[in-house]
């Protein structure tokens, strides 16, 4: 179902301000140290493992860390807050909070991104589980 609404939505994004951005791309330890965030837990678009362990990511919950999610679109890269997780049997579900609708355009130089018209809406579940179609980075704060 995800898929479906998701990609009938594209171009609906999320953005991220650049210091997030740096968070997201390059997660050595002095970017850590200067974000506040590392990474827990990386997964492949069919949820496998790549980086981390979905233990390590479920301790950081338990502990009430704050968790950020990172994922790139075909156009775009998106980071934002989980608003809602649920560690459910051997998985985490993260509910992104809802947004206004962004249509990017790299039509000019430079690209841009408005604001979708007639206030069109956004959200979505990540999970571990492999049924979010894109590669998932899992951030924590220290």
């Amino acid at each position: 179902m995800f898929k479906e609404t998701f990609l009938a939505s594209t171009p609906l994004m999320l953005t991220f301000a650049p210091l997030q951005a740096a968070a997201a791309s390059d997660v050595d330890g002095e970017v850590q140290l200067q974000t506040g965030w590392h990474l827990a837990y990386s997964q492949d678009k069919d949820g496998n493992a790549v980086d981390g362990t979905k233990r390590k990511l479920f301790t950081a919950i338990r502990s009430g860390k704050t968790v950020r999610v990172y994922w790139a679109g075909r156009r775009v890269e998106h980071l934002v807050d989980a608003n809602f997780l649920t560690i459910f049997g051997d998985e985490v579900f993260a509910q992104i909070p809802t947004i206004r609708g962004q249509r990017p355009s790299q039509s000019g130089a430079p690209a841009s991104i408005k604001l979708a018209e007639g206030g069109q809406e956004w959200t979505t579940i990540v999970s571990t589980n492999g049924e979010f179609p894109y590669p998932v980075k899992w951030f924590i704060s220290n």
